[in-house]
């Protein structure tokens, strides 16, 4: 029997949010991310076995919408989830 594959999301400043509450709350619905210009959208009770699941979080050193400290406590909370998390910040 062939398995279904679990898509990747791909989302920017808002639709990031979501596939990072996604990937948060309902881990084994997505294979992986591409978060770009997100933030942490709640701080998880507990967090979820995020085991080497590949997540690229990109970030702009000058985005007026996500302070610093938010885009580090996601990569953080990331991190710590098991990702196997590349984090850039980018000038923009």
């Amino acid at each position: 029997m062939i398995a279904e594959p679990t898509p990747c999301a791909l989302g920017f400043s808002n639709g990031a949010n979501i596939a990072a509450s996604l990937l948060l709350t309902q881990p084994e619905i997505l294979s992986g991310a591409l978060l770009m210009r997100a933030t942490l959208p709640f701080e998880p009770e507990t967090l979820p076995n995020l085991k080497n699941k590949p997540v690229l979080l990109l970030s702009g050193a000058a985005d007026p919408m996500v302070r610093p400290a938010s885009r580090v406590r996601l990569a953080t909370v990331l991190r710590e989830a098991g990702t196997a998390l590349v984090n850039e910040t980018v000038d923009a």
